[in-house]
């Protein structure tokens, strides 16, 4: 049962330093906060391209989606 325990704590370390890796946080804020401004500066269409960008780059990250949704 120990020996279980060690492995799982094992296994949720490798994946999380394996999935931080995956992502350039910044960039992905960045493109975020780009298409909010859009949305808010009524460019509607140029949002749309940047959370495309988002979706395309990020496709596990549910913010592209959700700001999309957004632009409607």
């Amino acid at each position: 049962m120990k020996y279980f325990f060690y492995l799982i704590v094992f296994l949720t370390v490798l994946i999380s330093h394996v999935d931080a890796q995956d992502y350039d946080w910044a960039r992905h804020d960045s493109l975020v906060k780009a298409g909010i401004d859009q949305i808010y500066g009524i460019q509607f269409e140029k949002a749309e391209n940047t959370f495309d960008i988002v979706i395309k780059e990020y496709p596990t990250h549910p913010s592209g989606k959700f700001f999309k949704a957004m632009i409607t």
